[in-house]
């Protein structure tokens, strides 16, 4: 019997057991505090990592194009997209045929075309001529909706 226990405490019977048992808890102890504080390492640096990603990150891109049209005396005409946070998104325009103010004919007048995102669920172009009041042109474009986390 006293073979088994003397295998069972490392054969060192000179050292009484509960000196042996506190002695490998406390390299326990230190084991398991060295694994928390590297968890807790992970868990941090996780944490920053999913910070940094999210100020820059991209949530969502919409894409669509929108043909030239004359719409008489429309004052405007409206995409509706997907809902997006408007203040975390940005529209971007795509047109060989815009600038922000188009050269009208003579007697006319010339109308600046704006597209935005008018809300979180809307693009809102406005018209570039208006012909005597009512005729409104609408040039051909394609856009973008990127919205950010």
């Amino acid at each position: 019997m006293w073979g088994i226990i003397k295998k069972a405490v490392n054969s060192n019977l000179a050292t009484p057991l509960n000196e042996q048992m506190n002695a490998k808890l406390a390299e326990i102890t230190t084991k398991i505090n060295t694994i928390e504080s590297r968890v807790n390492t992970i868990n941090s640096t996780t944490s920053t990592i999913n910070t940094n990603t999210a100020r820059g990150a991209i949530k969502s891109i919409q894409r669509g194009t929108a043909d030239y049209d004359n719409f008489g005396s429309w004052s405007s005409r409206t995409i509706s997209i997907s809902s997006v946070n408007a203040s975390k998104s940005m529209l971007v325009i795509t047109s060989p045929h815009f600038t922000t103010t188009h050269a009208a004919p003579a007697g006319f007048g010339a109308s600046t075309n704006t597209v935005t995102l008018s809300s979180g669920t809307t693009i809102t172009q406005m018209p570039v001529f208006i012909f005597n009041g009512s005729t409104r042109h609408f040039p051909a474009f394609a856009w973008q909706v990127i919205e950010y986390h």
